[in-house]
């Protein structure tokens, strides 16, 4: 048993739930394969990251024994093999916040990306699932962020305490790398559709749908992230007025067809393609006038930085509701330290 492997072990806990944190007031206006996250000394919240198949670690624990991560690398892929395999494209319906459903803001400025096996478009994935067994079909976005590792919205693997309990039907998830239609260029060995091995997210979502700790991850049946490449992810690059990208399977365009939604100009006849920018944050999320729909949850909120890393800095998760800046933005889960730890256990191989 390797040294990682013990001190995964030791962190496993069954059965404990964190009680829901506070939000904090607002702030207003490669080619070679990465090493593992960077590790830094900033405190970690007192969360517990857990799994479908009962699993609980400790986010200060893993903090302790594996070193606090504010930062990992991008990583571009080899992007073969590429399937041409066309597969029927399912009637879906994409999962939202309920009266926070993602919102287009008016005038919708999306512009639909063809070249999904460019990186980082062959990154992002649609996933399709029930929440149950007998319920219809569903859909979000994910990115992913390791070989095997799709991070996504909390509400789209967890019923967070709302309508149901627990996770959702893990055997019926299929994830798709850069789907575009009824394309799927990415498949597992076989030409197989990638599974879900196990669904994560943190015990604050599932026992109180907290829409400050909407985030979770998806651990796959193959390494498919070898191909497509994955994103990587800084808590800097966070500031009011900087920019934000997202992009990915909107419900309200084509079933499987991704979108991307930087484009912020005020004219819809503009030829300038205008960043779109943060305009307010808290310790737990992040708000921004991009334009989205039900279904993208769980896109990549990202950015490249000055090291070249195409970094997630956030996870889309809601559309306009309650009070500013809920109510003037869409927005989702900020890339904090705990997020990040969240994110460096997943790339270090999860509970093992």
């Amino acid at each position: 048993m390797n040294a990682r492997r013990r001190l995964l072990s030791r962190m496993v806990v069954l059965g404990v739930l964190a009680a829901p944190v506070a939000a904090a007031p607002f702030a207003t206006s490669a080619t070679a394969s990465p090493a593992p996250a960077s590790k830094g000394a900033a405190a970690v919240a007192d969360e517990q990251f857990i799994s479908s198949n009962g699993s609980v670690v400790s986010a200060a624990e893993f903090a302790r024994e594996a070193g606090s991560s504010s930062s990992a690398p991008s990583y571009r892929g080899t992007n073969t093999p590429i399937s041409t395999v066309q597969r029927r494209t399912p009637s879906t319906t994409g999962a939202g916040g309920g009266s926070a459903a993602e919102t287009p803001i008016a005038p919708d400025r999306r512009v639909q990306i063809t070249a999904t096996t460019s990186y980082p478009n062959r990154a992002v994935v649609w996933i399709t699932f029930k929440t149950t067994a007998t319920s219809g079909t569903s859909s979000c976005t994910g990115f992913m962020i390791a070989p095997n590792v799709v991070a996504t919205a909390g509400h789209c693997v967890n019923f967070g305490a709302n309508g149901g309990s627990g996770f959702f039907n893990k055997p019926s998830f299929q994830i798709f790398p850069g789907r575009s239609g009824s394309s799927s260029p990415y498949l597992c060995p076989g030409n197989t559709v990638a599974k879900a091995s196990q669904l994560w997210t943190n015990s604050t979502w599932n026992s109180s749908g907290a829409e400050t700790h909407d985030y979770g991850a998806i651990t796959l049946s193959c390494n498919i992230g070898d191909t497509t490449g994955y994103f990587g992810w800084t808590t800097s690059s966070q500031a009011v007025g900087n920019a934000v990208d997202t992009q990915g399977y909107p419900g309200d365009k084509p079933s499987g067809t991704q979108w991307d939604a930087d484009n912020c100009s005020t004219s819809t006849t503009s030829t300038s393609f205008v960043q779109c920018t943060i305009q307010a944050t808290s310790s737990t999320q992040m708000f921004y006038r991009n334009d989205t729909a039900g279904g993208q949850s769980g896109s990549p909120l990202f950015t490249v930085t000055s090291s070249s890393c195409t970094c997630a800095i956030g996870i889309h998760a809601y559309g306009l509701h309650g009070s500013s800046p809920h109510s003037t933005n869409n927005h989702g889960t900020r890339v904090n330290t705990t997020v990040a730890n969240f994110f460096s256990l997943m790339r270090n191989g999860g509970l093992v």
